[in-house]
Parts: C-alpha cells; structure tokens; sequence
C-alpha cells in the first residue's frame, strides 16, 4: 500500500484566520481545524484529521492536491509496511506555521501587490503563537514562512530570535528570497545555527535581467541581484562552516527562465556549493488568469515553448543528483486551447483587415510611425514583421526571449537592446501580457509610454471602425 506520513505527523497554520492543515500540498476540502477556536489537540484528533488519514490509508488521496505534492509527483510514496506507520504521533512531530505573508517582493508567481497584516492580522498571529508555544518542544521539525519573507516579517523574528529548545537535533527549517540574508540578520538568529538548520533560497534566476524582470519590489523594479548574490556568497560559508545544515536554492519554472535552467543548476552546485537545486512548477495562486497562466506554463503540451523545454530537460545538469525535479518528468495533461484559440482569432483579424480599407500598416503610417520594433517573435509577430515590411514599414529589430532567429530581421533579448530611439514605436504583440511587459520596458529603459502600443487593442479599434 502506498503511504504517506504526512497526515500523520504535519500540523500546518495556514493563514491568520487559524486555518489548520495536515500537509500544504491539499485541497480546499482539507482543512481539518481552526487553531483560533480550538486548541491544538482537539483538532489533532478531531473527525476532519482522521477523515483525512483515512483517505490515505485507503489509497484514495482524496484530499490531495496531486499536480502540487511532488511526492506523488515523482511517484516517491513509500509502501506501509506495518500498523505502527499509521498512527499518529501524540503530538505533531512537524509543525509549519506559513501564516503571515509579509513580503518585501511581489513577484508576479505569487502576488499582485506587496502584503501587509491588518491590525487583526497581527493580533491573530500572535494568538496562534500563543498557542503553539507549549508544542514547540515536542516538535521534530518547525518550518517558518513558505508564503512571505521571514526577514521582513516582525512575527518570524521575534519567534526565530527567542528561539530556545533543548534538543538541538531538532530541524529549523525556512526559505527566504536572500536580499536580508545578510551578516547584520544572521547575527539575530545565528543561535539556530546550533540546531540542524535548513535554508532555502528562492530565486528565480541567477542572470541579471531576467531576476529583475521576475523579482519586483513594490515600484515594479527590482535592483537587488547584486545583494542577492552576495548574500548567496556568505550563506555559503555558513553552510561550510556548518553553520547552516543544508542549503538550497530554489527556481520558480516558467516562460522567462527555462532556458537558463543548466546555468542556474551549474552556478548553484559547482559555485555556491548548494546540498541542492529545487526546480519547482509554476502554480496557480489567483495572482494570474487563467490565460496568463497559459503562458507562463511552459509545462503545458500546447505552450509554444513546450518544445524548447523538453529540449532543456535533457541536459544532463538537469539529471545531477542534487537536482529535485518537484514535478519529476510529468507533464499537465490539460491543454489550453482557449489561449491557442486566442493567438489564431489574432491572426484571422491580422488577415481580414489586410484586405479591408483600413489595414495595420496604414493605420501606422496616418501616425507618422514608419519604424517599428516587435515584440514577440512568434507566429504572430512573424506575420506582422513580414505583412508590415511588405508594405514599406521598416522592422529595425524584434525582441523575444526564448526565439532566437527568424529570416534577416535582428532579434534580440530585452536586456540586450540599448534603447529605442531609432525607432518610431514599440509594437507589443502579446494577447494576454502587455501591461507586464509594458512595466518591464519602462523599468529598464527611459521610453515615452505612448510610444509603445497594444496590437491587440489596436485592431480592436480598426474592427470597429470597418464595420
């Protein structure tokens, strides 16, 4: 029988309204108390905890989220082999709290807008310390964060820093974006560094542009690589100093940085010296629609990448033994055609006004607009690069992160291009991510925002103005 431990052993505070968990990796329908109402035994071994056992001793999994958890994932269940596997400890052996969101980043993975507590959101986490405090000690291992930064959150810290237990076996374990990983922070907690303290690092890239792109402050800009870096360099020597037990990094997969996977696996082991390289899925987490969701999930068989990505996938860095594929080899099975759909409707507009009074190199040229630079070299922008050069607009370069040719037009990465005064105007082709790629641009380059325009919304202007 395959088996896991987790509901057996995991006691998780998923938000500040005191939800309880037994293991992240669960569906709506798993919430097996509220930690604000009742106290910790209680719900330890309430009806809904043993509902949820029940659904793993009987190989249902109906409570798990099976896309999220990489243990099934990775088909890694191991196999029960007696009763005493499947009982519950007394006492959560494992204790997550993973409450306070608080984050000095909102990257576009996880949020829209930087988190911070309400004043009820604040009492309400220091309710539920409250009441964990008297199960600390009986913990195995206590996991901090998960949702937000432990650094820039007051609860972490004043937890972390009066952090006193007497086994020092006990595993402390949280993960961090790295930009206060620093020397100045690690003085308030290097006690932990008596525990078996684990660390990891999520960052989703280790190549300049694409970090900035992928890691955002609240302006929409980001300009810690460099700290970051170098917070890396020194959680490395507390890892060699045995400081920290186990390190690792960690990268969110998705359109912008598959293709830097094997750099990013080769820095993380050979320079840093990381235990390991999570090379996690992107999830939905409300921060993208569905049609966003689409395009940042090359995972998807009908992603354009797709393709590329497989192609990544077989480098043999991927296959080092440090490296945790969260999702194993596993594919969704879900096909978006909606947003293909979508791509193909563009194109058959492109082609119906092409033939109609009003086409999208003229309206172009009635705006003095005589060179352009594309954005997005896929199908879609190589059919407007080819229909617009045929009627006299000039292409003076097309930028596209992950096509790196196509006919004579330059094509070139964002972060390559030195600026856009050769050109009259910036032609954003993307259907679903122009507000995105906009802030991009204008985080990176000094560009008059009227000079970059939405194809999408452009023929939607000429449609109506044909009918």
């Amino acid at each position: 029988m395959k088996f896991c431990r987790h509901p057996f052993e995991y006691f998780r505070v998923k938000n500040t309204d005191g939800d309880i968990q037994a293991c992240a990796w669960t569906n709506d329908k798993a919430i097996i108390g509220n930690l604000l109402r009742q106290d910790l035994p209680e719900i330890w071994n309430s009806e809904a905890a043993s509902r949820f056992r029940k659904s793993v001793t009987d190989g249902s999994f109906t409570y798990c989220n099976k896309d999220a958890c990489p243990y099934l994932q990775r088909n890694e269940l191991s196999e029960a082999k007696d009763k005493a596997v499947i009982t519950p400890t007394e006492i959560p052996a494992f204790i997550q709290i993973a409450c306070d969101e608080t984050c000095n980043l909102c990257c576009p993975s996880c949020r829209r807008e930087v988190f911070i507590p309400t004043k009820q959101q604040k009492a309400n986490m220091e309710i539920l310390h409250q009441k964990l405090l008297p199960y600390y000690k009986y913990a195995k291992h206590i996991n901090f964060g998960g949702l937000g930064e432990v650094f820039v959150s007051p609860f972490y810290m004043k937890i972390l820093e009066n952090f006193n237990h007497e086994n020092p076996d006990t595993i402390i374990s949280f993960e961090t974006n790295g930009i206060l990983f620093d020397k100045d922070h690690w003085n308030k907690i290097s006690h932990l560094g008596n525990y078996d303290l684990r660390v990891n690092v999520s960052i989703d890239s280790l190549y300049k542009p694409t970090y900035d792109y992928l890691r955002r402050g609240v302006d929409k800009c980001s300009g810690n690589f460099e700290k970051v870096k170098g917070n890396l360099k020194f959680m490395s020597d507390l890892r060699k100093n045995g400081e920290i037990k186990l390190l690792s990094i960690c990268m969110v997969v998705q359109d912008n940085n598959f293709l830097e996977i094997p750099d990013y696996i080769k820095y993380g082991i050979y320079d840093i010296g990381v235990d390991r390289v999570v090379l996690r899925p992107i999830w939905q987490r409300g921060s993208f629609t569905e049609a966003e969701m689409f395009v940042k999930n090359v995972r998807n068989p009908a992603h354009p990448y797709h393709v590329e990505f497989l192609r990544v996938l077989e480098n043999p860095l991927v296959k080092h033994p440090q490296v945790m594929m969260w999702s194993g080899d596993r594919m969704i099975n879900r096909k978006d055609i909606m947003v293909v759909g979508a791509r193909v409707d563009l194109l058959k507009q492109l082609f119906n006004l092409g033939i109609r009074s009003r086409s999208l190199s003229k309206y172009l040229k009635e705006r003095s607009i005589t060179k352009i630079c594309i954005y997005g070299a896929d199908i879609v922008g190589q059919v407007i690069a080819d229909g617009l050069s045929n009627d006299g607009i000039i292409i003076g370069f097309m930028i596209d992160r992950s096509v790196r040719s196509y006919k004579d037009y330059k094509l070139l990465r964002l972060e390559d291009v030195k600026g856009f005064t050769d050109v009259d105007a910036v032609l954003i082709t993307s259907v679903l991510s122009f507000d995105s790629i906009k802030d991009d641009v204008m985080c990176k380059h000094s560009i008059d925002e009227q000079k970059l325009l939405n194809l999408e919304s452009i023929i939607k202007e000429l449609a109506d103005t044909t009918i």
